[in-house]
């Protein structure tokens, strides 16, 4: 049976973004032998770092996280891949806008907001 593992931002962006090698191929190793999970506050976390601190365009963020799913394991993987989604289509949102439309979109589950862009979004879906 295999081992399960989470994953901490830093792991994740290191494995993304393979700017440190050793740290990349370690993480890689750690993927390689487990059941490696990745949960919902991580991935926003890194979503935030990648855009806000590297300054990486949108498509490419969705892109090395959705290519990631080959090894990863995301929680309510349906809910990333759809939040991903809309995170790259106008009108910009933040991350955690994308996956509040993501869970009302997938699970019906409604929200309640003040911002007019995020609710225009939410009466198109």
């Amino acid at each position: 049976m295999e081992n399960r593992i989470l994953l901490d931002t830093n792991a994740l962006l290191r494995y993304v973004l393979n700017d440190d090698r050793e740290k990349a191929e370690e993480v890689k190793k750690i993927i390689d032998e487990n059941l490696t999970v990745v949960l919902m506050p991580v991935l926003q976390e890194a979503v935030y770092v990648l855009e806000g601190f590297y300054g990486i365009e949108r498509n490419m963020i969705r892109r090395s996280l959705l290519t990631a799913t080959d090894s990863l394991t995301y929680i309510e993987e349906e809910i990333v891949r759809k939040a991903l989604d809309l995170y790259v289509k106008p009108p910009k949102l933040d991350f955690v806008d994308c996956l509040l439309l993501a869970y009302y979109s997938c699970e019906g589950i409604d929200f309640f907001s003040f911002d007019k862009k995020l609710n225009k979004v939410k009466d198109s879906l």
